[in-house]
């Protein structure tokens, strides 16, 4: 009888832990945080091979195209 009590406790205390950590407050500091917008990363640039010239420079490299990224 006392192991059935006991089965109830842990069975209350496990409802009772699920419903304060499905609590919506976790969501809303989220929102604070990405109010602008998601931010994407771009990968590293392969293969960077730098030319120099008279008073300038060309890089090249090769970037795996990522359709979210406009710009860098």
């Amino acid at each position: 009888m006392k192991n059935i009590y006991k089965y109830i406790l842990f069975a209350f205390a496990g409802i009772l832990s699920l419903y304060w950590s499905c609590t919506s407050e976790e969501y809303d500091d989220y929102k604070e945080f990405t109010a602008g917008g998601e931010i994407s990363y771009t990968e590293k640039i392969d293969s960077l091979k730098t030319f120099s010239g008279n008073n300038r420079i060309m890089i090249q490299g090769i970037i795996n195209a990522d359709p979210k990224i406009t710009q860098f």
